[in-house]
């Protein structure tokens, strides 16, 4: 059994979406022997359980996005997926690829970057992304549906076609996708199994993928089962009030809790080797021509 408690204050309905999104994002990537469902499953700093409740703490207090905070994420994701019989080289685990790890990648008929260029081609990423949401612009993405449709697709998909790891980078991809949803004030985005094909479609081009993302923020909104409802009110951190039309129903998304329930300090994972963020790009290649993307691979 585990030795922590979900906090009281832990929104139901959040847990439940948390669940959905952690469930759905396994099985896009074939691992389905994971229930979130279970609190054995439901460690905040272990597997991917972990990964999202950490990522999610750094977007409600506001941090900036890291290299090093990236690699957390995939560090955790990916020793669970080792851990329940799924394979990964114990080297692929909370590193990028780079001259560290030096592992070229093809993704169908799409090759990512040379591990040479991917440190810089993430750091030039991470560093845009972080330009937007540390600035005043970050209250039109907070107001403006469709300009935190065209940002979150934009940056998801360069995060795709750059695949910074070996393994795991569709399932760290969605984690980014929800912490800037929650930088933004907006409610998890679930990306669905059964949309798998629609999912992989999206990764064409940037418009595919954001009109992609907005059908999805569009459902995280509205709910599948047709039922409307609509932002009512902006409450402390990142939480929301929504309520349906007919106001019989209120639904509110809130992580302001988890900080109560999961601030005890974390020991960084010996594996986060500080020379994984510290690489340069020794061609000095610019980071625009190597963003391209043709492949319908998941990843």
């Amino acid at each position: 059994m585990p030795d922590f408690v979900l906090p009281a204050s832990f929104n139901d309905n959040t847990l439940d979406r948390m669940v959905s999104f952690l469930q759905e994002s396994n099985k896009i990537e074939g691992i389905d022997n994971i229930d979130y469902s279970q609190p054995a499953n439901q460690n905040p700093e272990k597997g991917h359980f972990g990964a999202f409740v950490i990522s999610q703490q750094s977007a409600i207090e506001n941090k900036p996005l890291t290299i090093r905070m990236i690699r957390q994420w995939q560090s955790l994701i990916t020793k669970e997926q080792q851990e329940n019989k799924h394979h990964i080289e114990d080297n692929e685990i909370g590193h990028i690829r780079s001259p560290n790890l030096p592992k070229n990648v093809r993704v169908g008929r799409h090759v990512p970057p040379h591990y040479d260029n991917v440190p810089t081609l993430l750091d030039a990423l991470i560093e845009k992304i972080n330009e937007k949401l540390n600035s005043k612009k970050i209250k039109e993405l907070k107001k403006d549906d469709a300009k935190f449709v065209k940002f979150i697709g934009k940056y998801f998909l360069e995060f795709e076609k750059i695949h910074p790891f070996a393994d795991g980078n569709g399932r760290v991809g969605r984690l980014l996708m929800q912490y800037i949803a929650t930088r933004c004030s907006r409610p998890i985005i679930v990306i669905p199994v059964k949309e798998r094909n629609a999912y992989i479609d999206a990764h064409e081009s940037r418009e595919d993928m954001r009109n992609y993302i907005a059908k999805k923020v569009q459902d995280a909104i509205f709910g599948e089962g047709k039922t409307l409802f609509i932002k009512t009110k902006q409450l402390s951190g990142a939480s929301s009030k929504y309520q349906s039309l007919d106001g019989k129903t209120t639904l509110i998304y809130e992580w302001h809790s988890l900080n109560a329930g999961f601030s005890k300090k974390r020991k960084e994972p010996p594996e986060l080797r500080d020379s994984d963020d510290k690489i340069i790009d020794k061609q000095g290649q610019s980071t625009e021509t190597t963003l391209t993307i043709t492949s319908k691979d998941k990843k």
